[in-house]
């Protein structure tokens, strides 16, 4: 058998917008030749605030053919350390039943022979690097999931990757803009609108740390980007960081540190 995908995500910042999510999910994996995938969900309690979220709620949205639950892959510290609750960063990760990552990769096997991938999800936005209130970072227990999946498939001779959707390095390539977008994003803009006219799945499938050079006739500035959000009714780029042109290459670093920080490289066995 070829080498396995298994896709993981979090859908923090998709509360509002989770049709149009599987909308793009759809796209990107229909523009890369595969039938729309199957979201399983690693959350132990999903007493989520977003209402699409919360219980079997996203089920709904994707179909219940598309979409499945493995609590025993959870996190039973999510919530709290025994019977005194904790900020995130100093929440222990553990999983409830490490075994059951064998039963995800079974899973991921079953699926590949249909063409479709597996998406295993949670709520946390990236599988490290996140930031609580207090601004300390965390790590979010996908990325104990995917050690224990890599471990998995080395024991049974299964070459694996699993990486953080939509999956590829960094891209670089150019995007018009308004002059007024790129003043704003010198701001302190996080959201840049999408102004050509390139589809939905080029877009949706930018990789994490991507960098895009906004230019509007003689000005221009360089933004480390991701996949396109839904925000307001409209598709717009994130901004993750930015710089003027003359810090092209200490952009390239910043977006490999990004990504590394992040915990949204494969991994392989």
């Amino acid at each position: 058998m070829r080498k396995i995908t298994i896709y993981m995500w979090g859908y923090w910042g998709w509360g509002n917008a989770a049709p149009e999510l599987v909308k793009a999910v759809d796209a990107v994996e229909r523009k890369r030749g595969f039938k729309p995938p199957v979201f399983v969900d690693i959350r132990m309690k999903r007493s989520a605030r977003p209402e699409v979220f919360r219980g079997k709620a996203f089920g709904q949205v994707v179909g219940p053919a598309r979409y499945e639950t493995m609590d025993a892959l959870g996190n039973e510290h999510y919530l709290d350390d025994g019977r005194k609750r904790l900020p995130h960063s100093k929440r222990k990760i553990v999983i409830h039943d490490p075994t059951a990552a064998d039963l995800l990769l079974d899973r991921a096997v079953e699926l590949k022979k249909q063409n479709r991938h597996v998406i295993y999800f949670c709520a946390c936005a990236f599988p490290n690097g996140n930031v609580n209130n207090d601004g300390d970072f965390y790590a979010c227990h996908r990325s104990t999931v995917s050690s224990l999946l890599i471990k998995c498939a080395r024991a049974r001779g299964i070459a694996l990757e699993v990486v953080e959707w939509p999956g590829g390095g960094g891209n670089r390539f150019d995007m018009a803009a308004s002059l007024e977008t790129l003043k704003s994003v010198r701001r302190g803009r996080k959201l840049v609108p999408i102004s050509s006219l390139r589809s939905l799945a080029n877009w949706a499938e930018t990789p994490w740390g991507s960098l895009v050079r906004l230019h509007c006739g003689d000005d221009e500035l360089m933004i480390l980007t991701g996949p396109a959000k839904y925000k307001q009714e409209a598709w717009a780029l994130p901004v993750l960081d930015w710089s003027e042109p003359d810090q092209k290459a200490n952009m390239r670093t910043k977006s490999k540190r990004w990504r590394c920080q992040h915990g949204v490289d494969a991994v392989c066995a």
